[in-house]
């Protein structure tokens, strides 16, 4: 399987076509490394799975990114929610979710509100949502993708 994750940086500014605009400050998605690199040590299938580029920074323009969706062809797109990204992150996952109904959404992050029963049925096009600390229940979603496993024990 393919997996692609998508995080846009506090520090960019959103324009009225839907474009964020860059700004001359260096990034990095240290969530992308921090889960691939856990998933290696402790995921049980770590060699099945192709790990994209991910989408990050402070130029991301939506239409780029389905773009890259469409040559990449993941199974798996992973979104890492601040309050800073969460309503572009929200419109991204749902328009991949609309043009690719077959891809696996998960999103997790702070901004992920665990106490609120409605956000599930709020955002229906997110697949699955990681609660809290991910590393576990990443770790856990990744493998059952191979080995099915009832979803209601894996934590957060």
């Amino acid at each position: 399987m393919r997996i692609k994750f998508i995080v846009i940086s506090i520090l960019s500014i959103i324009d009225n076509s839907g474009i964020t605009k860059e700004t001359p400050i260096f990034s990095i998605t240290p969530i992308y490394y921090f889960l691939k690199s856990f998933y290696k040590i402790v995921g049980k299938y770590y060699d099945k799975y192709i790990w994209l580029p991910t989408e990050y920074g402070f130029n991301i323009n939506i239409v780029d990114v389905l773009e890259s969706i469409d040559e990449e062809k993941p199974d798996i797109v992973c979104f890492s929610m601040f309050v800073w990204n969460f309503d572009m992150q929200i419109k991204i996952a749902k328009l991949i979710k609309q043009k690719y109904p077959h891809i696996k959404i998960i999103a997790g992050g702070p901004s992920i509100i665990h106490d609120d029963p409605s956000f599930a049925s709020k955002y229906p096009f997110i697949d699955y949502i990681v609660y809290g600390d991910g590393e576990k229940s990443f770790t856990m979603l990744l493998d059952s993708f191979y080995d099915p496993i009832d979803e209601k024990t894996i934590p957060n």
